[in-house]
């Protein structure tokens, strides 16, 4: 999310103006219209003239013909604009971005082109919403699957309850460079590390 503040000085208040997501990526393939939203985050002031535009007019294009947002944004207000990608079906288009300015204030969304030549991303697919560990001597395993075309980079796993549970790093297949290839699995293991629970008396 980009925020930029600046100063009314008419009023003498501040006034914020934020845009979000950080980033919109289109697949030329398919290119579906995708949605940024312009918030103006003071609780009193309204920010204007107010407007809203995308540098890259060769690949991306403001849904309406006209600025959806108007030519003012309502304090603690919100308005969503709608971008299309214009460009060719096949290859990458970076540098977009759409632009909302009012006055000093600028936010700005990034739009990438990201072709992935017909093939799906890759995805996580996991085995199981529910792991049950019985005891500290029975550790508990979840299997992660990529059904993408494409290899996945960037997965991370994290333990909510890190203080009764761990990942067994050793015993774990998930590969510790964060990948995991297209049509691949792996294996999770979880330890309970707390108190074993004590036996009920009859």
């Amino acid at each position: 999310m980009a925020t930029i503040e600046t100063v009314d000085t008419s009023t003498g208040g501040v006034y914020t103006l934020t845009a979000s997501p950080a980033e919109l990526t289109f697949d030329p393939a398919n290119p579906m219209a995708m949605t940024a939203t312009i918030t103006n985050t003071d609780t009193t002031a309204a920010c204007g003239p107010l407007d809203v535009t995308v540098n890259d007019t060769a690949n991306y294009a403001i849904a309406a013909a006209t600025n959806p947002c108007g030519t003012s944004l309502a304090a603690d207000s919100s308005c969503n604009v709608d971008v299309n990608y214009t460009g060719p079906a096949t290859g990458d288009a970076d540098g977009g971005a759409l632009t909302a300015t009012s006055g000093n204030a600028t936010a700005t969304v990034s739009l990438v082109a990201a072709d992935t030549g017909g093939n799906q991303p890759g995805s996580v697919s996991i085995s199981t919403t529910q792991l049950m560990i019985a005891a500290t001597d029975e550790p508990g395993t979840v299997t992660v699957t990529n059904p993408g075309d494409l290899d996945l980079t960037g997965l991370g796993f994290e333990l909510v309850d890190n203080t009764n549970l761990n990942i067994n790093a050793e015993a774990s297949t998930c590969d510790a460079t964060n990948t995991l290839a297209s049509g691949q699995e792996c294996v999770i293991v979880v330890n309970y590390t707390g108190t074993a629970p004590a036996d009920k008396a009859d």
